[in-house]
């Protein structure tokens, strides 16, 4: 419980930062803060049903997976900035699958891959939101 309470307020402080720094509706069409904001909805969405999962399970036992999750959901924003959001992502699910969850390398990789291939896919092409492409994706 005490992991899925860290998460939500890490996905709460994400949720606020993209709300605050970025445009969730503009001109009639979704802005680059809209896909943060579903992101982070869904983690707080997630870990409460896992907090009533787990209270009804009477388990409550605090591991370092829910934190390896909420450190990986802040470097997102300094890693937006610097590589742009769909990398970022890419690289934190890489890390996250790999050494936290304990994945191979290629599965990892595929599974990142694949990640920021749909967001880019639902958001870019489909929403067309223009996510954050960083200070290197200017270059």
């Amino acid at each position: 419980m005490a992991g899925a309470i860290t998460l939500i307020i890490a996905a709460t402080a994400a949720m606020i930062y993209a709300v605050l720094h970025y445009s969730i509706w503009t001109f009639g069409m979704p802005g680059s803060g809209l896909m943060p904001s579903i992101a982070a909805a869904i983690v707080i969405v997630a870990c409460l049903w896992a907090a009533v999962a787990e209270t009804a399970q009477e388990n409550l036992s605090f591991g370092l997976r829910p934190l390896a999750y909420c450190v990986g959901l802040v470097a997102i924003l300094p890693l937006s900035l610097l590589v742009g959001l769909l990398p970022g992502l890419a690289i934190v699910a890489a890390v996250i699958l790999r050494f936290v969850e304990g994945m191979s390398i290629p599965r990892s990789a595929l599974i990142a891959a694949g990640t920021a291939f749909g967001s880019w896919l639902l958001f870019e092409r489909t929403l067309m939101v223009p996510l954050p492409h960083g200070l290197l994706g200017s270059i």
